[in-house]
């Protein structure tokens, strides 16, 4: 038995199920369930009116139940003094169709189910009393119909004829069909819209609808032949303000309806203002050292993002600010280049700062070196060789060697090669001084500026070390 418990009281009803109701081990219950011993199944019912233990139950002659007596709970001296009349559900007794004369159709079994008493023959149909009679067609005059199909009543079609061109069958009568109907769902009546919207309605006719023209005032534009019914519409294109929208539906037969709603055009047409506030303009900068470009920009909607270019590419977007980005500049970038900051609004205006042009110049180098070295076996200094960087800026000279410059000196049959910041060696010497001292002058060429290598080495696989010292001109 679902639940357990003890104290409860049972009957058995007179279908031959079981009412177990109420008990409890501690606390009263009022719960009621059925054992059903065809199927060895339990089910619940409505509950009793008052929680009780150790009570009575008894059938009545209608097959109710009546209850009393009984304890609240366990260990407790108050009696229930309430008494009740339960009904299970089993004291009615179902009706029959022959009991009730019925022949065909469904009726009530009087206890709340429903009885179907079957069908009628070919020919007769089934009356508001339930029996069979002989059906008698209606016909369309009699239903005072000229045009379009209905039942004749016996499960017949009647055909009722056609309608003229112009006219439409409507509920069996030849008549002019009303005009389409047609309403906006976006947008609404005095609301208020920006950029690229959609404007879309709801149209139907009795004879289906054609197409549907949008109209901006007076002007045509588009048309949609096809629910949903929809036209794309740039706001951008036309004046801030006021703007009436128009929809006009027609039906297959040409008749049209329409509809009109006044909307409101809020478009941002002002551009965002942008400047470069650092650095300054024409400034001089070291490469090797960060810089700071930034940028100040406003909007009377406010800024969605700034935009930075340099030597007009793409660098960065700031979308808050502070509108800035840093920049390293390398001896690569010696020379000129062009700054300038693109700010936007949320409608897409953009505006472009003026250029700031900056140059990058090397960073100083010391004019007479030195580097000094102690190599072996460098294979005329193409390997195991000491290096130096130099930036060197377009149309400097730079002299320099093991001999013919202050500061030099060398021990051994030395051996310089310089490359430039692409890898290519530019310049060699061996022995410009005679014996084993090097020397030699190069001038950058135009463009050519950058981080230029020193390679010091011996001759052949010889040993050698001393001072290398330059000058920059």
């Amino acid at each position: 038995m679902p639940g357990g418990g003890d104290a409860f009281g049972g009957a058995v009803n007179r279908l031959g199920q079981v009412l177990i109701a109420g008990g409890g081990s501690s606390v009263a219950t009022n719960t009621v369930i059925l054992y059903e011993p065809a199927t060895n199944t339990w089910s619940t019912l409505g509950n009793m009116l008052q929680p009780r233990r150790l009570f009575e139950i008894a059938e009545l002659p209608d097959h109710r139940f009546l209850i009393t007596g009984g304890y609240y709970g366990y260990q407790t001296t108050t009696h229930n003094t309430i008494s009740e009349i339960y009904d299970d559900g089993s004291a009615c007794e179902p009706v029959t169709c022959a009991a009730s004369g019925a022949a065909c159709g469904s009726i009530s079994n009087g206890c709340g189910g429903t009885l179907e008493c079957g069908s009628c023959p070919g020919g007769q149909i089934c009356s508001a009393s339930n029996t069979c009679e002989i059906c008698v067609p209606t016909t369309c005059e009699s239903q005072g119909r000229v045009c379009g199909s209905s039942s004749d009543g016996c499960g017949g079609t009647l055909e009722c004829g056609t309608c003229s061109d112009g006219l439409s069958c409507l509920d069996g009568v030849c008549a002019i069909p009303p005009p389409p109907t047609v309403s906006f769902t976006s947008p609404t009546e005095g609301s208020t819209v920006q950029g690229n919207v959609t404007l879309s309605v709801d149209a139907a006719s009795i004879v289906g609808i054609s197409r549907v023209e949008f109209y901006l005032g007076t002007a045509l534009l588009g048309t949609d032949t096809s629910a949903p019914f929809t036209q794309a519409l740039n706001t951008r294109g036309y004046p801030n303000g006021t703007q009436p929208l128009t929809a006009r539906a027609y039906d297959t037969m040409g008749t049209q309806g329409s509809t009109g709603i006044n909307v409101t055009f809020n478009n941002d047409f002002t551009a965002p203002t942008v400047s470069i506030t650092s650095p300054a303009q024409n400034a001089i900068l070291t490469a090797g050292n960060t810089y700071v470009i930034r940028a100040s920009a406003s909007d009377d909607r406010g800024v969605s993002n700034v935009d930075f270019y340099r030597n007009g590419s793409w660098v960065l977007s700031r979308a808050t600010a502070p509108y800035e980005v840093s920049w390293t500049p390398s001896l690569g970038n010696v020379g000129s280049h062009t700054w300038y900051a693109r700010a936007y609004d949320a409608a897409g205006n953009a505006t472009d700062s003026a250029v700031l042009t900056v140059t990058v110049q090397a960073p100083p180098t010391s004019p007479n070196g030195p580097l000094t070295y102690n190599a072996s076996n460098t294979n005329s200094a193409q390997q195991n060789t000491v290096n130096q960087t130099i930036a060197l800026t377009a149309g400097q000279t730079l002299t320099l060697g093991t001999c013919g410059v202050t500061g030099s000196s060398y021990s051994g049959d030395t051996y310089l090669r310089l490359y430039n910041p692409s890898g290519t060696q530019v310049a060699f010497n061996d022995d410009a001084c005679g014996g084993g001292g090097s020397n030699f002058t190069y001038t950058v060429p135009s463009g050519a500026g950058g981080s230029y290598q020193l390679r010091a080495g011996c001759y052949s696989s010889g040993s050698c070390s001393g001072t290398v010292a330059w000058t920059l001109q």
